[in-house]
């Protein structure tokens, strides 16, 4: 470690303890917050930064300090007095114990999905011409997005069955539970042969989070260790992806060439494109244009040529010495996305202002739904706004290191597909009654 870099790690370590001891839980959404300034903007730690990439880790921690002081001490008194009037800060909604599984609708609405990831096997002549393009997937997959988020449905899906087994108001048997297998078995398959850590990751963090509040607390050192092995899977998974080959139908991982088969590239996710902007001649303001193709996005290229560009791609074009090769990008994060908007200084200001309103109605979410207490999540609403919470929480934070469009257009697609299951299943429940 440097020693400008040890004091930021002492000073992250104090603030950990410091929001740990304020709100008692490990999802927190200040907690997951300063995990991932932790995590993602590690190599702050080790290699030697800019003073003002240094100054502005230290606004984003102050950032979130903030937001831990201010709603506890606020939102809390305003929830308690809400449910003293209402008994509880949720409305329950009547519902049988022990009840079947929905697991027939489950695999009902997999199978676009499924049918989804087919198609696309066979454009590419077979699974091992699909795992070849699967290496340079935003190349080869090139004008795919729809199939692509149809695919993504599938891991929706699987959060939705699981929120429902692990529930226990259900009935469970070893039929469920083999058939629940099965599905988290082609959703692993799914995520593996898409070379994509992060879905496999996120699919671990979104039942983590459901188990967490559904059902009871895991503890810190579960997942302190769970994240460390997931983060030396995913260096190795980074080596894989780029030394991957097939040779007359057999598998070559490549790793016996490489010498060094850990790739820890996580650790500069954060400060990479904060220092290029930081270091940057000149940031051409885009006053809010990324922001807007959260929405353009879903408007094909092929009927909009000339749609503003998103945040990623924005950077890499302009921040990256002419690393952008059309079909790959660099992700912003929250700060450097706000400084390509509005420049450097009122985009410090802006992305401090955006980090703390996230946090803030997180928060108040958090509090307002028992979040915070061991509540034994009974109903179908209770596990609809317990899914909603995960995926808001986790893009939140996320929006710390990814681009803002991404994870938005994530997100939308996730909620709809999540309420379009719930309708379902409670249509399915009344007809029954």
């Amino acid at each position: 470690m440097t020693e400008v870099g040890l004091s930021l790690f002492l000073i992250w370590c104090v603030s950990v303890t410091f929001v740990f001891y304020i709100t008692r839980d490990m999802a927190s959404p200040q907690i997951m917050s300063m995990a991932i300034l932790g995590l993602f903007f590690s190599d702050i730690f080790f290699s030697k930064y800019d003073y003002y990439v240094y100054s502005t880790y230290i606004v984003i921690m102050l950032t979130i300090l903030l937001s831990t002081i201010i709603p506890y001490f606020s939102i809390h008194r305003k929830c308690d007095s809400y449910a003293n009037h209402n008994q509880s800060c949720n409305s329950k909604e009547s519902i049988k114990s022990l009840q079947k599984l929905p697991t027939l609708l489950f695999w009902i609405v997999s199978l676009p999905a499924i049918l989804a990831m087919y198609y696309l096997i066979n454009k590419f002549g077979g699974f091992d011409g699909y795992l070849v393009a699967a290496q340079f997937r935003t190349r080869e997959f090139h004008g795919l997005g729809a199939i692509k988020s149809i695919i993504s449905t599938y891991y929706v899906v699987n959060i939705f069955y699981f929120s429902y087994i692990i529930n226990k108001n259900y009935i469970g048997n070893k039929k469920e539970y083999f058939l629940f297998g099965a599905h988290v078995t082609i959703a692993l398959s799914l995520a593996v042969v898409s070379f994509s850590r992060g879905t496999i990751f996120m699919g671990l963090v979104f039942m983590g989070l459901i188990w967490h509040y559904s059902r009871s607390r895991i503890k810190p050192t579960i997942v302190i260790f769970t994240l460390g092995v997931f983060l030396v899977i995913a260096s190795l998974l980074g080596v894989v992806r780029e030394t991957f080959n097939m040779n007359n139908g057999e598998i070559d991982f490549g790793l016996q060439d490489k010498e060094q088969i850990y790739k820890p590239t996580w650790m500069i996710y954060g400060t990479f494109p904060l220092e290029s902007i930081l270091n940057s001649d000149h940031v051409d303001k885009k006053l809010g244009q990324t922001y807007l193709t959260a929405v353009t996005n879903f408007v094909p290229r092929v009927y909009w040529p000339e749609k503003p560009d998103p945040g990623g791609v924005v950077f890499t074009k302009e921040y990256t010495k002419n690393m952008y090769d059309e079909y790959s990008h660099f992700t912003t994060g929250i700060f450097p996305e706000a400084m390509i908007n509005f420049g450097v200084w009122f985009g410090v200001l802006f992305g401090a202002i955006q980090l703390f309103l996230l946090n803030y109605f997180l928060t108040y979410y958090y509090i307002r739904n028992k979040f915070h207490r061991n509540i034994l999540v009974q109903t179908h609403r209770d596990i609809l706004i317990v899914i909603l919470y995960s995926y808001s929480i986790v893009s939140a934070t996320m929006l710390l290191t990814g681009e803002f469009t991404s994870i938005i257009v994530s997100w939308i697609i996730k909620v709809i597909t999540t309420l379009s299951i719930y309708f379902l299943i409670r249509t399915s429940h009344l007809k029954k009654r």
